[in-house]
């Protein structure tokens, strides 16, 4: 994981999972962002649980940044997450 400065980005939604499973995982996200974490993998260990296990996962992000620009981020499980301001 990077770390960085405080950055003013609100998590609009952000979910981790497959079809056959899948969790909210916009209190976890927010909750890297707000300890200056832009850059995570996306997998079960950083997110907080296997929403499908035995399947491949997706994550996908909507978020806010300081001059309210909504931008997404999506990517396979164990994929590279870098949040840009």
């Amino acid at each position: 994981m990077r770390r960085s400065s405080y950055i003013a980005i609100k998590v609009v939604g952000a979910v981790y999972g497959a079809l056959e499973g899948s969790m909210d995982a916009t209190e976890v996200v927010q909750s890297l962002i707000d300890k200056g974490y832009l850059t995570f993998t996306a997998d079960n260990s950083m997110l907080g649980k296997d929403p499908a296990s035995g399947y491949g996962k997706h994550f996908g992000l909507v978020y806010s940044n300081d001059a309210n620009q909504i931008k997404t981020v999506a990517c396979a499980e164990g994929q590279t997450v870098n949040i840009t301001p």
